[in-house]
C-alpha cells in the first residue's frame, strides 16, 4: 500500500482500495487544476463503471462511489472536489438505467457541494446534479 502523509491508516486503506478499482493515473487526474484533465478522468471513470455494470459487478461500483463521496468530495483542495463531482456524474452516466438505484449514494455529496465556499465547486455541483438527474429520469 501507498503511505500518504497526514493520513490515518483507514484513509490510506480507502485510497489503496480505490487504486485497485481505478487506475492511479485516473485518480490523480481527477485532482488536476486543468478542467480538461479532470473531465477526461471523469470520462475514464464513466467507461470503467460501464464495464463494471456490464459485468454486473455492482459491489465494485458501490466502492468507487463510496470513495468518491467520502474521500474526494470532502478534500481540502477545490480541484479534487470538482474532480469528484465530475466523476460522480460520470458514474451516473455509466450506470445508465441503473443510476436511479444509486441516487442515495450519488446525490448527498453533490447536494452538499452546492453550499461549498468555492463558487467553481458550486458551479460544478450544479452541472453534476443536472447530469445525474438527466440520466436518472430516463
Amino acid at each position: 500500500t501507498v503511505a500518504f502523509p497526514n493520513r490515518s491508516p483507514n484513509q490510506a486503506q480507502a485510497s489503496s482500495r480505490l487504486m485497485s478499482l481505478l487506475p492511479a493515473s485516473t485518480i490523480r487526474a481527477l485532482g488536476q487544476k486543468e478542467y480538461e484533465k479532470r473531465k477526461q478522468a471523469a470520462l475514464e471513470v464513466e467507461a470503467h463503471v460501464r464495464e463494471l455494470r456490464d459485468a454486473q459487478q455492482y459491489e465494485k461500483i458501490n466502492a468507487i462511489v463510496k470513495h468518491l463521496a467520502l474521500e474526494l468530495a470532502n478534500s481540502a483542495q477545490a480541484h479534487v472536489r470538482k474532480g469528484a463531482l465530475h466523476a460522480l456524474s460520470g458514474t451516473a452516466i455509466g450506470l445508465r438505467q441503473h443510476a436511479g438505484q444509486m441516487l442515495p449514494q450519488l446525490l448527498p455529496p453533490v447536494l452538499s457541494a452546492l453550499s461549498d465556499p468555492d463558487p467553481r465547486v458550486r458551479y460544478t455541483a450544479c452541472e453534476a446534479l443536472y447530469n445525474i438527474a438527466k440520466v436518472a429520469r430516463s
